[in-house]
């Protein structure tokens, strides 16, 4: 089975904005595990698919998470207090620009966090965000050693540190296209949620 796309028209549930979408249909693990528990699949990776983002308001998910049209419901609860904080928090990243598939991950952390979502399901999408970045370096290089262009991820400028730390809750610039201090950044993420759920777990 090869990775395969389709395109979508999505309905975010946050704010109506209909928008159209490359969804993931299929993927296989016919490639190699990693070291970082990634199974890589033949041929081009899913990861870039698989979670969307609104390009209104930012709310950030899979496609499921979305309203579409022949497709199922929204899996996750959208309440006034999760619209509030994505309004206040991630619409204003989105409204300066394109996001490339790790913001799109980092910012469906944030959504994941946001509705109560277990550390595992968190550290995860953190952990995704890192292989984007690891992804978008492959291609950065192989356009270096090939002589082409370099491909423009259409990112923007912002992050945000970790949740858990009250005291940096403010969105810190981070300079366009340093791929590999965002991937250290979403792999610190991602190991402070997994020994967050380990401790929970020796403590139950």
């Amino acid at each position: 089975m090869m990775t395969t796309i389709e395109p979508r028209e999505l309905n975010c549930p946050v704010c109506a904005t209909t928008f159209a979408a490359q969804v993931l249909t299929s993927t296989n693990t016919l490639g190699m595990r990693t070291t970082d528990l990634r199974t890589l699949a033949a041929g081009f990776q899913p990861q870039e698919f698989i979670v969307h983002t609104c390009p209104t308001c930012g709310y950030s998910g899979e496609s499921d998470q979305f309203l579409s049209v022949g497709h199922v419901v929204p899996s996750v609860r959208i309440d006034a207090e999760l619209t509030a904080r994505i309004r206040s928090s991630i619409t204003p990243l989105v409204q300066r620009g394109k996001i490339d598939a790790a913001r799109r991950w980092e910012l469906a952390a944030w959504v994941t966090e946001w509705s109560g979502a277990p550390d595992e399901d968190i550290a995860w999408h953190y952990l995704n965000a890192a292989w984007c970045c690891q992804d978008m370096r492959a291609m950065d290089e192989a356009a270096r050693v090939g002589g082409l262009p370099r491909p423009s991820h259409d990112t923007v400028a912002d992050t945000q540190p970790p949740m858990e730390d009250d005291a940096m809750n403010e969105a810190q610039p981070l300079a366009v296209g340093d791929l590999a201090d965002r991937e250290r950044q979403y792999r610190r993420y991602a190991a402070a949620r997994f020994e967050r759920m380990l401790s929970a777990a020796d403590i139950a």
